[in-house]
């Protein structure tokens, strides 16, 4: 006895459910045989369609069993979902609105609907369908994903990671909900609650390469970097081909300076994914620390190319050319233009407060904006100024960037010292702007520039009446909502300098700096090391990317005129073999033997740091990027430092640091000066014994170490700008 068609269709229908798909096909097709039109077989085969990824088809199917069937809201429902995944979002609505129309309530059309409006970025109409299909189906995992995904598109993280959770409650053993919740949990700093969701998704799927990935971003975001590579390499290991845990790979091996690593694993994961621009961004940072300034510019460019919108990558290419002595100062203003225009122009400005009190003669509330505000050389130089501002004339406010397992004894003291502390880790530009607004700061100073942790698109909403730039980074930020730039007229001479910033330049009458030494500075060694070796010793703690290859040939004609005499550089990044190889090379192309060079890593207590001073006669500054840190370090240590001017800040550094100390004959005009200089020192011994017993009373004595001094004079350029403003017609800015 032959089966009649619902026989046939019911079949079908055990077999569909428990995915036998091609013997569901059969029983669909024998029932089509037998009634051509028949619109249950018609959706079935059309659900099928859709399952195997045939949408095209899918739609075929399910629209003649419509012409059939038209007031059947399933129907209506699943051929949304084909128009959907085939990318005809708009039709797919319509859809999911005829199967509404039919059955309001119909829970799984209302959660198909919520995705698409996501979709279409009308989240309001998203939430109240995803929301209402709850109200219907409470325990729908599904539904509270999709939720969870509506916030966090929407960067409502609290409300995901809510969502998410309740996905992960309903079914505990479903992973991706474990996972979703461990994204959401890291958006909003959870971090601990975010790791151990994370490793609960490992657990219920061991070889899910995509969960090791995030558990390995999960912590690498805890600091726990080590960890972080082993997920990622787990990740590989599940899937061999995987771009993304390469990408995440080569960020933590950069985090721990192992560059040779790093670079191996970008250049795997831009191999893999040729379209990604985070992973090129990642390449260029790698390059970037190995002093590799010209390589690295090239790949920035490649990962703007490939997505102009990322602003992080375009800044760092700016800070990398700031490094490559082979681009020339306009281009690099044209650059730091060209970041502004296109990322902070756009950004909708608020202003300050419409009713912002002008009176030019009251106390002043200055609000400083960093993510530095920890053991970092920002901080080093930031701490005096907060401590010795006039509070009758100045109110500080200190908005930190800084994620809270970074706070050290540094943020402790600049906490102590500021009048108040708002914590905008996590903060959007946005909510940072309108925070500041809500403060009525009325001088709001970037500490940061292009550095990370930037939030130059809070200042391009312009929430306070007058905003500057100062301290963090050499150069313009190319932001015209920021009004002014301090510096000094040694860093930045009047002339060329004006012309290469879109703020305004004010030059402090002394020093731009006040140098703060370390608490745990040991003193200084009773004489330089000649004293009994018989040979100089140069040295160089500056960090690699500093140290670019004009910079160790000219080293190496010094090493040339000065016989026996040895060259030590310090960093962290020149651990790895090819690094030093590099350098060494460069030594034996001047005929230097490499022996002469000693190469030394990083030192975890910083006074054991500092102590390598006693090992150093002369310090040699870096070019065409100087130090500042390192210069005032290693003068405090009582070791001479010989600078090189440049044409433009990155380069003069090095002449105020120098001037104001006062040893303004250790500057060099050009690179074969700078070798003069530094040979003719190495020949005065009797100059080296006293520069080491009273170059730290002499810098102590300088405008270099005068905090008071150097407060009075920012206030006063505080105070005449503040003046500018008051008296500018109300709307001018």
């Amino acid at each position: 006895m032959n089966a009649s068609i619902d026989d046939l269709i019911h079949l079908g229908l055990d077999h569909h459910r428990a995915g036998r798909l091609a013997e569901a096909e059969r029983a669909y097709r024998e029932a089509l045989a037998r009634e051509p039109n028949h619109p249950g077989a018609l959706h079935l085969l059309g659900v099928i369609a859709h399952q195997v990824g045939r949408n095209d088809l899918a739609e075929q199917l399910i629209r003649r069993a419509i012409d059939r069937a038209p007031i059947v809201p399933e129907f209506h429902n699943n051929l949304g979902e084909a128009l959907r995944h085939a990318g005809k979002i708009d039709e797919a609505a319509g859809s999911y609105l005829r199967a509404l129309a039919l059955d309001p309530d119909n829970a799984q059309a209302l959660t198909n609907l919520g995705v698409v409006r996501r979709i279409q970025e009308r989240y309001d109409e998203s939430e109240a369908a995803l929301r209402r299909s709850i109200e219907l189906t409470p325990t729908s995992v599904l539904t509270h994903r999709q939720l969870g995904l509506l916030y966090t598109v929407t960067r409502r993280h609290d409300l995901a990671a809510d969502a998410y959770a309740t996905a992960a409650q309903l079914d505990p053993r479903d992973a991706e909900s474990q996972m979703e919740l461990a994204m959401a949990l890291k958006r909003t700093g959870r971090l601990e609650a975010a790791t151990a969701a994370a490793r609960r998704a490992t657990y219920l799927k061991p070889d899910w390469a995509e969960a090791h990935c995030n558990l390995g971003a999960v912590l690498q975001a805890s600091g726990r970097t080590g960890e972080a590579i082993e997920e990622f390499t787990r990740a590989i290991e599940c899937r061999p081909g995987f771009a993304e845990a390469y990408n995440n790979l080569g960020f933590s091996l950069l985090k721990q300076d192992r560059l040779d690593e790093a670079i191996f694993a970008l250049r795997e994961a831009v191999r893999l994914s040729p379209a990604s621009a985070n992973a090129y961004g990642n390449l260029g940072n790698a390059l970037q620390k190995l002093g590799r300034s010209d390589e690295a510019i090239d790949i920035y460019h490649k990962a703007i190319e490939l997505r102009p919108d990322l602003r992080i990558a375009h800044a760092n290419l700016l800070l990398a050319l700031n490094y490559d002595p082979n681009v020339d100062a306009k281009t690099v203003f044209e650059e730091h233009a060209r970041w502004g225009e296109r990322h902070a122009s756009p950004v909708r400005m608020i202003g300050p407060n419409a009713d912002h009190d002008r009176d030019p003669a009251r106390p002043l509330r200055v609000g400083y904006v960093s993510p530095d505000f920890w053991q970092h050389s920002v901080a080093f130089f930031i701490e005096p100024i907060i401590e010795a501002h006039d509070r009758a004339k100045t109110e500080v406010f200190c908005y930190s960037d800084l994620p809270p397992a970074a706070a050290d004894a540094v943020t402790q003291r600049i906490r102590s010292k500021a009048d108040h502390w708002v914590d905008v880790h996590g903060m959007s530009d946005e909510k940072l702007a309108a925070r500041v607004r809500h403060d009525r700061i009325d001088i709001l100073i970037d500490l940061a520039g292009h550095t990370a942790g930037s939030r130059l698109l809070a200042f391009a909403r312009q929430p306070a009446p007058v905003q500057m730039t100062y301290l963090g980074y050499p150069n313009t930020t190319g932001v015209r909502a920021i009004d002014y730039r301090i510096t000094d007229a040694f860093a930045d001479p009047v002339g060329a300098a004006d012309e290469l910033h879109v703020e305004k330049l004010i030059r402090l009458p002394r020093c731009a700096w006040c140098y703060r030494p370390h608490d745990e500075a040991p003193d200084v060694a009773p004489q330089p090391p000649v004293v009994e070796r018989g040979y100089i010793t140069f040295g160089s703690f500056n960090k690699a990317v500093k140290i670019a290859p004009a910079t160790m040939e000219g080293w190496a004609k010094l090493l040339a005129r000065v016989p026996n005499s040895r060259l030590v550089i310090k960093s962290i990044s020149l651990r790895d073999e090819p690094s030093r190889q590099h350098r060494q090379e460069i030594l034996e192309k001047h005929g230097i033997d490499p022996a002469r060079l000693r190469i030394v890593g990083k030192t975890h207590k910083l006074a054991d740091h500092l102590r390598h001073y006693h090992e150093i006669d002369i310090a040699l500054d870096t070019f065409p990027y100087n130090g500042t840190t390192t210069t005032c370090d290693a003068l405090w240590m009582g070791v001479p430092v010989v600078a090189l001017a440049g044409d433009r800040h990155v380069a003069r550094v090095g002449v105020s640091l120098v001037s104001n100390v006062g040893l303004p004959e250790l500057i060099a005009a050009s690179p074969q000066e700078y070798v003069e200089i530094a040979t003719a020192l190495a020949g005065d011994h009797d100059r080296l014994v006293h520069l080491r017993r009273t170059l730290r009373e002499q810098m102590r004595q300088s405008p270099l170490m005068d905090a008071r001094g150097l407060a009075r004079d920012l206030e006063a350029a505080y105070r005449q700008a503040w003046k500018t403003w008051c008296a500018a017609p109300r709307g001018a800015g």
